[in-house]
């Protein structure tokens, strides 16, 4: 809807709305303000900029200097660097208020009948919308809620003035890169860090990241990074790829210099997929030697590492992957979901769930299915998860969708109906050609199934457990005789009852709330640390001299 400003007050010009966008309305007498507003095309007079006009025209009749700011997504070097001059910012709920210095005022504008304290980071909030306000006399009148903000900074600056400023409840942010939505060992990981004080903030671009951050300036803050493919998804060859590597390394420099924190996550020794493994490899020691801390999910990672980076143990902390406890829904018995899945109840199944990729071997697992449904007609192959290529991976799909042997959803199986899947099952098959650490094999033990693994990687250590049938990875040989040993193991009640109370027991071992609260204490202590940069700065150059000689 747009704006109207008070009944006696004269419309603005459509120029002068452009120039208050462009320029701001001046310095004023008063404090200086900054509003935070998705600007789209201030030369096309989008709502949310003619709101955000007349709401700083309306703000300068009390004296207060404004300038319109884009969304913070948009904010470019000059912008950061300017957001120090300001006395206040003004911004909708759930802002990274992180990137200010901590004497300038925040100020939350929301929706109306939001509770008070509804942004922990923010001073003060104003019931009200940026972005379309109403008919004079609304919530969202732009003199109303002038009004209303002039006096809540007169009131805030006024208690700074006194020496008595509002406590301020406001987060500390925990960047993370990159960050999944949907991903249910990310959503396990930070579920600790609230109780910390923290917020978890997504990072969209690495480079785009450590550079605002360097330049912003608030505490360039703590970063976390997870997967590392992304980083090098899309370069377009191998200069392209120098290129990145060198702006990265130059950008984690100035992050460090300017106080910024780098705990890196290592799931895997290399992406499984990566386009460069010359590149990537060279990331990975970018990371290891810049990181404050290195997060491994498993003691092996250190050992698996070697040939390729090196992980300074003094640096690297062990939180293992944490099974998926309590976060599934698990509702459904093993004879609804068979009869969801249309699997007999003599039946006996197999499944794999996860992300079809090549390095899971999902092609050999419908070979060796093949093999072993001659011995026993019984048997049927479950498979569920989104492929990371379609392309690559449409022949295999349509092979299986042809197959009536075999049920398929080549898509993300929503949490609500992961446990029809995994209640349907007899045996949890984990055919992979290599792998570190693995999140399918802990979700097998959330739900108690005997679990078909390859002697590798974090996985070897489980291999005497009474729910493991472990294989060698390169030997499909192996890897029918290991499926045949778990399908025995079913037939027997007593000894599948000891192998789901293991499975169950592991599972309870690795406790998500265990792994959420070591997180949180590693990001916690990372923080705090007064300048852990120095304490290995030598440490890193010779590191880095080592790497230059021995890539290839």
């Amino acid at each position: 809807m747009t704006a109207r400003g008070p009944r006696t007050a004269p419309q603005p010009t459509a120029a002068r709305l452009t120039e208050v966008l462009r320029a701001g309305t001046g310095d004023g007498a008063g404090a200086r303000v900054g509003l935070v507003v998705d600007v789209e095309d201030p030369q096309q007079g989008e709502p949310p900029a003619l709101a955000a006009a007349h709401l700083a025209l309306r703000l300068a009749d009390h004296g207060l200097g404004v300038r319109v700011l884009g969304t913070p997504a948009a904010w470019d070097r000059t912008t950061l660097a300017g957001l120090a001059d300001l006395d206040v910012l003004v911004a909708a709920p759930g802002t990274d208020w992180s990137v200010l210095p901590d004497a300038v005022v925040r100020i939350a504008v929301a929706a109306p009948g939001a509770a008070a304290g509804a942004d922990p980071g923010a001073d003060a909030t104003v019931p009200a919308s940026l972005d379309e306000p109403g008919d004079p006399g609304d919530p969202g009148d732009p003199g109303d809620l002038a009004d209303r903000l002039a006096a809540v900074v007169a009131d805030q600056l006024g208690r700074r003035a006194a020496g008595s400023p509002a406590p301020r409840r406001a987060p500390r942010s925990l960047h993370t890169y990159p960050d999944f939505a949907r991903n249910p060992f990310q959503q396990l990981l930070y579920a600790g860090l609230p109780q910390r004080g923290y917020q978890r903030v997504r990072v969209e671009d690495l480079l785009t990241h450590l550079r605002r951050r360097t330049w912003a300036p608030g505490p360039a803050g703590v970063l976390n990074v997870q997967w590392t493919d992304p980083v090098l998804r899309g370069v377009g060859g191998p200069f392209a790829a120098r290129l990145l590597l060198d702006d990265l390394d130059r950008a984690l420099q100035a992050y460090a210099a300017a106080g910024g924190r780098l705990v890196w996550t290592v799931h895997n020794v290399l992406p499984h997929d990566g386009g460069h493994p010359w590149a990537e490899i060279e990331l990975c020691r970018l990371l290891a030697r810049s990181a404050d801390v290195v997060h491994v999910l498993s003691e092996e990672t250190l050992a698996a590492a070697e040939p390729w980076f090196h992980l300074d143990p003094a640096r690297t902390v062990v939180i293992d992957h944490a099974s998926y406890l309590g976060h599934y829904p698990d509702t459904v018995d093993r004879a609804q979901a068979r009869r969801r899945l249309g699997i007999g109840a003599d039946e006996r199944a197999l499944i794999a769930v996860g992300g079809v990729r090549p390095y899971k071997g999902l092609d050999r697992l419908v070979e060796v299915f093949d093999a072993l449904h001659a011995e026993d007609p019984r048997l049927r192959l479950l498979i569920a998860g989104r492929p990371g290529q379609r392309a690559r991976s449409a022949a295999f799909e349509a092979a299986c969708l042809a197959d009536p042997r075999i049920v398929c959803r080549f898509d993300f199986v929503p949490d609500d109906e992961l446990q029809v899947w995994m209640r349907a099952a007899d045996v949890a098959v984990l055919a992979y050609r290599n792998i570190l650490n693995s999140g399918a094999f802990l979700l097998a033990q959330t739900f108690g199934l005997p679990t078909v693994a390859p002697h590798d990687g974090a996985l070897a250590r489980f291999a005497s457990e009474p729910q493991v049938r472990s294989f060698a990875p390169d030997d499909d040989a192996s890897l029918a005789a290991a499926v045949r040993s778990a399908l025995a193991l079913v037939e027997d009640p007593a000894a599948l009852h000891d192998a789901q109370e293991a499975a169950l027991r592991l599972a309870r071992e690795r406790s998500p709330a265990r792994m959420a609260a070591a997180f949180a204490d590693l990001v916690v202590g990372v923080d705090a640390s007064p300048d852990p940069q120095h304490e290995h700065q030598h440490e890193h150059q010779h590191e880095h001299q080592h790497d230059q000689r021995s890539t290839t």
